[in-house]
């Protein structure tokens, strides 16, 4: 399971910058959510470099939401330049422009494979390894609901087969 920091709802301590630098050394990743408003924040920036000096670039990973690549357009870069620094270049992103945010909406499948590359980024495995084994969890969930389907099927016909006695007796009974 991964244990996510978000630095919008999770800071603790009174003071910013020392907070900020005690989740990110013990943060073993960084995901930087790249787009035109995080290129020009200041405090991305200096997350980006915190967590670089701390860790080195390798466990960082940006992942594009809005604007385009750096090598694209000007007014629309969306790469931090502590990211572009880190990266030593143009780093690759998982693509997710034009995701929708909703929550529990990402399940398009036209960005599968950006989830499962950031997802195997994170766990220092392979796509197809990431990929095989959500095919397993999905399996075992299915297996899962076909159990409690015939588990309630078993109920409803031991009721049924309930009900048809009592109501057999209840007609004897009257009879």
């Amino acid at each position: 399971a991964l244990r996510v920091f978000r630095d919008e709802t999770d800071f603790t301590g009174s003071e910013y910058t020392r907070a900020l630098q005690g989740h990110l050394e013990r943060s073993a990743s960084l995901i930087v959510v790249c787009s035109p408003h995080a290129r020009r924040s200041t405090f991305v920036g200096d997350e980006i470099e915190r967590f670089a000096t701390a860790h080195g670039p390798e466990r960082i990973f940006p992942v594009l939401i809005d604007g385009l690549p750096d090598n694209e357009a000007d007014d629309r870069k969306s790469f931090p330049p502590a990211l572009l620094k880190a990266a030593g270049g143009i780093p690759l992103a998982a693509d997710f422009r034009g995701v929708d945010r909703a929550p529990r909406r990402f399940g398009d499948p036209r960005f599968e494979s950006e989830w499962f590359k950031l997802l195997a980024n994170l766990q220092n495995s392979s796509a197809a390894e990431i990929r095989a084994d959500d095919k397993q969890r999905q399996l075992r969930e299915l297996r899962r609901s076909r159990f409690r389907l015939i588990g309630l099927m078993v109920v409803a016909a031991g009721v049924a087969v309930l009900m048809l006695l009592l109501w057999t007796r209840a007609r004897k009974a009257e009879q």
